[in-house]
């Protein structure tokens, strides 16, 4: 549904939640579907955040996502 989602609207970005460190490899897997499913002719930017990375935050490059934001403002200063 979400790689539907994702070539129907081609956002420039996606931004991927985690509350349990469970999650972690669920998005990770997410992250290598989105990249496999639309390279190389696009790919959107790919942001995390929540609690599970709050926990770990340097495994989000581990992951494969473009960056990390610990609360809104972060993920703003991002896009910036």
């Amino acid at each position: 549904a979400i790689l539907q989602m994702i070539k129907e609207f081609r956002p420039t970005l996606v931004g991927i939640s985690a509350t349990m460190i469970l999650k972690v490899p669920t998005v990770r897997d997410l992250i290598k579907d989105i990249r496999t499913h639309f390279l190389p002719e696009y790919t959107p930017r790919i942001l995390v955040g929540g609690s599970a990375f709050r926990s770990l935050p340097d495994v989000f490059q581990e992951i494969g996502a473009d960056g990390f934001g610990y609360d809104l403002r972060s993920l703003t200063s991002l896009l910036a």
